[in-house]
């Protein structure tokens, strides 16, 4: 890239609407550019008067440390906050309600060598009866 006047611009996201990580230009090379996502834009700009290279781009994928948040479930409350590796989220069902699935769920080390939950998450069935 000619310095000053071609451009990369690395953003947070999908589009250049993100946080700006990086402008870099001529033979400028970060050590390092973190996406705190699964996706970075890239936007090149170029006064096109010289014919040059370009650039090239080596990535990698950081492996997740931790699962995703399971989410609530109806007429339930949850405790436990945390998802790294080993961490539970256990759920109560409210009064009149009776749980159905395991009340504990826990962050584990999948077979794809990513975590996951250990099962799937429990509902509450209603227990008054008809």
């Amino acid at each position: 890239m000619e310095p000053s006047y071609d451009f990369l611009h690395i953003y947070e996201g999908e589009d250049s609407n993100g946080p700006l990580l990086a402008s870099l230009q001529g033979n400028q090379a970060p050590e390092r550019i973190e996406s705190s996502g699964n996706s970075l834009f890239l936007a090149f700009r170029s006064d096109a008067s010289l014919g040059m290279s370009g650039f090239a781009i080596e990535y990698k994928e950081k492996p997740r440390e931790a699962c995703f948040d399971p989410g609530n479930i109806m007429n339930a409350s949850r405790t436990g906050y945390d998802y790294k590796l080993g961490s539970q989220v256990s759920y109560s069902c409210h009064h009149g309600y009776t749980i159905v699935g395991g009340e504990t769920i826990t962050c584990v080390m999948g077979h794809d060598g990513k975590p996951v939950w250990d099962k799937a998450l429990p509902s509450c069935k209603d227990g008054t009866p008809n």
